[in-house]
């Protein structure tokens, strides 16, 4: 509460997850006071840009299947992106949750699905229908070397891929962001039915104390790879055309769920801001157990202890993330609001140019870091170029790629 007696609600700008069209801010009550967290402007904008550096560095990992496969693989390359890409979307869903929340309690749910309709869904449809159709044409043509005529692409190869699922490419994100906000609603729902001595209880104290819960939320994930495991994989299989992928909603969704919970419970986020003694001393002992064992799989005693390091390290990663931003980079600075606007179009137009600058730069031989460089700085540059000439000029083209 402040000295008027009204309570401060969080406000801030986040492409796909929080941004504010004018019907928010029609539905806000202006008299309201507000706190921005520029952190997290920050933190999202650097995480989705981190797309870019991700998918270059996947073209030259020897044994990871991407769209393409440079011949001239790199072993550093691929450890590179492993650990890059263990605690990156994590800590986007992460916040992803936390901004679902803040805007259910702000606005009213037919408005909060509102701006998230228009916000993800269209630039969903808009990059699917775009970018990775011309994706999938490059890749048959010049990858694959089928000389199909247009035609036969349009009536033939591409409905067969559309039906796979081979249009979502990196866009499976905002595809489980749908089901993730549907699922935030529910929750929403179901809130004031939760008794308020549960909320103060002694069990939910000691959880939340020096984030024990990060000690508990790794058999929660075990528990899925178990059933996962012993249905031989049946929940990583594409459904309703590639829309939905339940492997990655359960893997996913306790970090948003965890969002959810910082942003309702502030005296657990106090504790996520503050390092406790044993995640200091478990930060190291868990990425070397997962590095030592990261190869290891099945269903024993050692592969349970590596999924548990690794789902502890992630937790562990995504709190440093929070706690670094907000300590170097919570300020009100144009650049970050600029590149954080600017990292949604990035997101959705980086792949098919790390896709192209890759596909042109594999006869080349030179070191595979140097054309990893290459291919990310030039993949970043242009879809920077895009935003700035293009997206923020062209009314229909910020409509359809970023939704405003």
């Amino acid at each position: 509460m402040n000295a008027s007696g009204s309570t401060a609600i969080p406000v801030v700008e986040t492409a796909a997850i929080a941004v504010e069209d004018s019907a928010c801010q029609t539905a806000c009550v202006a008299s309201v006071p507000t706190t921005r967290f520029y952190y997290m402007d920050a933190m999202r904008g650097v995480l989705m840009m981190l797309g870019v550096v991700l998918h270059a560095a996947y073209v030259f990992s020897p044994t990871r299947s991407w769209v393409i496969s440079d011949p001239q693989s790199s072993r550093f390359l691929e450890v590179f992106s492993e650990y890059m890409r263990l605690f990156r979307m994590p800590a986007f869903f992460v916040i992803s949750g936390f901004f679902a929340m803040m805007s259910l309690q702000r606005y009213s749910i037919d408005v909060f699905l509102r701006v998230r309709l228009k916000r993800i869904v269209l630039p969903l449809v808009s990059a699917a229908l775009t970018l990775n159709v011309a994706q999938i044409y490059f890749v048959e043509r010049f990858v694959n070397g089928n000389t199909t005529s247009l035609s036969e692409f349009f009536t033939k190869v591409l409905p067969e891929r559309m039906i796979a699922g081979d249009w979502v490419q990196h866009l499976w994100f905002l595809n489980t962001l749908i089901f993730f906000f549907v699922a935030a609603v529910v929750i929403f729902l179901l809130m004031p039915l939760i008794p308020q001595s549960w909320k103060q209880s002694r069990l939910l104290d000691s959880l939340r104390q020096d984030c024990r819960f990060m000690l508990i939320l790794p058999v929660t994930l075990l528990g899925w790879d178990l059933v996962e495991r012993l249905g031989h994989g049946w929940a990583d299989t594409p459904l309703l055309c590639g829309f939905l992928n339940l492997d990655e909603f359960a893997i996913y969704f306790p970090y948003f769920v965890l969002g959810l919970w910082l942003y309702v419970d502030h005296k657990l986020r106090d504790e996520f801001q503050q390092p406790a003694t044993w995640q200091l001393w478990s930060f190291v002992p868990c990425l070397v157990v997962y590095a030592s064992l990261r190869g290891v799989h099945g269903l024993h005693i050692t592969s349970v202890l590596r999924e548990y390091s690794e789902v502890l390290f992630i937790l562990l990663c995504t709190q440093l993330c929070f706690i670094g931003f907000q300590k170097y980079a919570d300020r009100n600075s144009p650049y970050f609001r600029y590149f954080a606007d600017a990292s949604y179009t990035v997101y959705l137009f980086h792949h098919i140019f790390v896709v192209m600058i890759g596909t042109l730069l594999m006869p080349v031989n030179v070191m595979p870091v140097f054309k990893f460089l290459v291919i990310a700085t030039s993949s970043l540059m242009i879809t920077l170029v895009i935003h700035h000439f293009l997206i923020l000029r062209v009314p229909l083209l910020r409509l359809m790629f970023n939704g405003k």
